[in-house]
């Protein structure tokens, strides 16, 4: 998993100490956000789009690109995508 030997060995003495329960992730140290999104939408805040990545990552939400692909009805599709490639890299 490629941690550090001090890591593991923080791991395995929670372990001892608290069984599985010790291996979740604990609250970190700190003021909570100031701006969550429901305050953001009453005060009609404008936030950075890093603030606004933050808060759908809490929220569970990853956004990603489209995956867009090609087809066909035709029963020869596959045969002559095929051939156009061959002939975009000759």
């Amino acid at each position: 998993m490629r941690e550090d030997d001090q890591t593991v060995r923080n791991w395995l003495k929670r372990y001892v100490a608290e069984g599985i329960e010790g291996l979740h992730d604990r609250p970190l140290p700190g003021a909570p956000p100031k701006i969550t999104p429901a305050y953001a939408e009453q005060t009609g805040l404008r936030l950075s789009d890093e603030t606004v990545r933050l808060c759908l990552q809490r929220a569970g939400i990853v956004l990603s690109r489209p995956q867009h692909t090609s087809s066909s009805p035709d029963p020869e599709y596959a045969v002559k995508k095929r051939r156009s490639k061959t002939r975009a890299t000759a």
